[in-house]
């Protein structure tokens, strides 16, 4: 008889040990003192039995196990590993969030936005987006141009500002469009500059001249800098001062790019460093801008190479002797009537107009009926 009862005692205390774990699944606003007080038992039990901190927060959907009145603490058991996982996947989760919201993001400009209006919609300050961007805050933005927004944590742009300088804010969609519209430009193009493209004699090796104001040498050193000499003769030539902003490296480089495509022709300068413009937010004041023309070249051929490169401003004078050229991140082309010193005119006149109206066939004066006598 005590055989049989100490044998059933046995089998009720295994199947005590062996019963199935509760499990409560975290619904939405639940914490863990108040599962804990559901099931009568103190918060750091349920801690220690699913291996977390008290400090650490619990999010829905996630699973917690209660552990019995016979639980022992002292080793991870299979569900303290298992909510342990869950847990770093959400931390995981959370971490991929945060990271991607901390990145910089692109705003394309529609019609009628502003500055102030455009920091607004990303609770960021017109400072932060300008510093971001590189611009002053009367610059007059064009639709269609686009803009990095900072991200919060990046309060004043800087962060973002050295990201964009190093070439490292790129949208990738953006970059996919204006290849291929590049490459379609291209090969569109080339027809009309490939009869003037030559080998350079010596490759970086530029001559200019503007205005009673000349330089020839080398610009460009085995590891692709710009030598301080040429920085130097540059600057003066193209009427940088010495206290104010210099010229920008990439841009001597894509003249150093231009002249050995067109096998070391010289370039004549008619614009580089200014500070009055019809444009407020005009590059020549930043160094970024250059107004050219290589002789015995047409600058419809000219043009149309400028076109070719990635991240430049093209602009195209037909009423004027020169092309623009300008560094920026991210690649816009116009076409401006106006003549020398005239305001910018976007609709054709004077001489643009007239060779259109040349080419058209004058029309035919109508043939008159002979008149009938009358008998």
């Amino acid at each position: 008889m005590r055989l049989r009862l100490l044998l059933l005692a046995l089998l009720l205390l295994a199947s005590t040990a062996f019963a199935k774990e509760r499990v409560r699944t975290v619904y939405k606003g639940q914490r863990l003192g108040s599962i804990a007080k559901r099931y009568q038992i103190s918060v750091s039990r349920l801690c220690e039995r699913n291996g977390i901190d008290k400090e650490h927060p619990i999010h829905p959907g996630q699973k917690l196990f209660i552990p019995e009145k016979n639980w022992k603490p002292g080793g991870k058991s299979a569900g303290a590993q298992q909510n342990n996982k869950q847990v770093s996947k959400s931390k995981s989760k959370k971490k991929s969030k945060k990271s991607s919201s901390t990145k910089p993001r692109f705003h394309k400009v529609a019609k009628g936005h502003t500055l102030s209006a455009i920091a607004g919609r990303y609770a960021i300050t017109v400072s932060a987006l300008c510093t971001a961007n590189g611009i002053q805050r009367d610059a007059q933005l064009s639709v269609g141009q686009k803009l990095i927004i900072p991200s919060k944590s990046d309060r004043d742009g800087s962060k973002t500002a050295s990201l964009r300088k190093d070439g490292k804010l790129e949208e990738k969609a953006q970059k996919k469009t204006e290849q291929k519209s590049q490459s379609s430009a291209a090969q569109k193009a080339k027809k009309s500059w490939s009869p003037y493209v030559k080998p350079a004699w010596r490759r970086g090796y530029i001559e200019i001249k503007r205005y009673g104001r000349a330089w020839k040498g080398y610009v460009i050193d085995p590891n692709d800098k710009v030598l301080p000499l040429a920085s130097k003769k540059i600057n003066y030539v193209l009427g940088a001062k010495k206290n104010g902003p210099k010229i920008h490296p990439r841009l001597v480089r894509l003249l150093a790019q231009v002249s050995d495509t067109f096998g070391g022709r010289p370039v004549r300068i008619v614009s580089g460093y200014r500070t009055r413009s019809f444009v407020a937010a005009s590059k020549h004041k930043d160094g970024r801008a250059l107004d050219f023309s290589i002789p015995t070249i047409p600058n419809e051929a000219l043009r149309d190479y400028l076109r070719t490169l990635k991240n430049v401003g093209v602009g195209y004078y037909p009423n004027s002797s020169f092309v623009h050229l300008d560094v920026r991140d991210y690649n816009a082309y116009w076409v401006d009537y106006a003549g020398p010193g005239e305001a910018p005119k976007k609709k054709g006149k004077g001489k643009g107009k007239a060779k259109a109206k040349a080419k058209k066939k004058p029309a035919q004066p109508k043939a008159k009926k002979p008149k009938v006598p009358s008998k």
